[in-house]
């Protein structure tokens, strides 16, 4: 049985949206291509065509908050207390990237999250790695999670980095 320091602790098929602390976004594209953007998500209901902006659309069930200036937002964690037992236990959702820079928002990028179908990449907080243009990290409450398109060009580095050590002066 592989240890929980290298696998989840919840079951695949019983992934839920109550066990999603957070979004992550890591090396998003700019709509021009050059500004730091400020970005949220939302989240919805199955997967529906894009909206034009963020507050239209019937399906939309949560929004974040706006991290500026990055390319790497790192959004606060959900607020499970705003959400209906029947959305705790929502297993797919959709999840919508704005540009919130200027009025009307724009989308950045959607993706259709199934979170059955995860990818596990590991538990520390500094997981870092080489990460495609706009790419979801979910944060679970057993570690950090990949979209499985995500997960094969992704390379992981879960190990805290090395110290360097300094040659002596004499």
């Amino acid at each position: 049985m592989p240890s929980s320091a290298t696998s989840p602790l919840v079951p695949s098929k019983q992934r839920c949206l109550r066990h999603l602390r957070g979004i992550i976004a890591r090396n998003l594209k700019p709509l021009d291509g050059i500004s730091l953007p400020d970005t949220c998500f939302s989240l919805h209901q199955g997967q529906q065509p894009p909206t034009p902006s963020l507050d239209a659309g019937f399906s939309l069930f949560y929004a974040s908050e706006v991290f500026q200036n990055s390319v790497n937002p790192n959004w606060r964690h959900l607020e499970h207390t705003k959400l209906s037992e029947d959305l705790l236990a929502l297993s797919s959702f959709t999840v919508r990237v704005w540009d919130c820079t200027h009025v009307p928002t724009t989308l950045l990028f959607d993706s259709a999250v199934d979170l059955r179908e995860c990818e596990f990449v590991g538990k520390l907080k500094n997981v870092s790695g080489s990460f495609p243009a706009n790419t979801l990290l979910l944060e679970m409450v057993d570690g950090y999670f990949l979209l499985p398109t995500a997960a094969s060009a992704v390379k992981i580095s879960s190990s805290p980095p090395q110290p360097t050590r300094k040659a002596a002066m004499y």
